[in-house]
């Protein structure tokens, strides 16, 4: 199964020199989690709820005065459209990621693959998507919050 049959499409985008208030905004109103930054119809990064929420805490600043090239991540990966999804889980468990922007073969943004695409697929009988395979991927992304929740623990 190629990751173009069970990807989210069209994957919600912004720009760099946007509010975050307008990407809180964008996520609010088409229900996701994390919007793809472009420039061009080119990946240039991701925001998440968690990147807005995070940013939120800043005492002397609000939502609609930080753009979000300040919070988002930079370099992150992509999987082309092509792909199967057995390639998008491999790089998602060994990148501990949970969204993936998908790309065509001339690098344009089609569309983006999350674990809850990889779930919704696993649920049909005769889905190559194995919930094993969702399953592992999943406890995977979560060690690296396991990780990030020790080292900040106090003795």
């Amino acid at each position: 199964m190629r990751v173009e049959e069970i990807m989210s499409r069209p994957a919600r985008t912004c720009l760099e020199t946007d509010t975050l208030d307008r990407a809180a905004r964008l996520m609010w109103e088409h229900g996701v989690g994390a919007i793809v930054v472009e420039l061009d119809g080119r990946v240039r990064g991701l925001v998440t709820d968690r990147d807005i929420c995070l940013a939120g805490r800043f005492p002397d600043r609000g939502l609609w005065s930080i753009p979000v090239s300040e919070v988002m991540s930079v370099g992150v990966d992509v999987v082309m459209s092509h792909e199967s999804v057995d390639v998008a889980e491999r790089l998602m468990r060994t990148r501990l990621i949970r969204r993936l922007p998908v790309v065509d073969s001339s690098w344009k943004l089609v569309g983006l693959l999350s674990l809850d695409d990889l779930a919704r697929e696993s649920r049909h009988e005769q889905s190559e998507v194995r919930p094993q395979h969702v399953a592992a991927t999943l406890a995977a992304v979560c060690q690296r919050n396991d990780a990030a929740l020790r080292s900040r623990s106090r003795p």
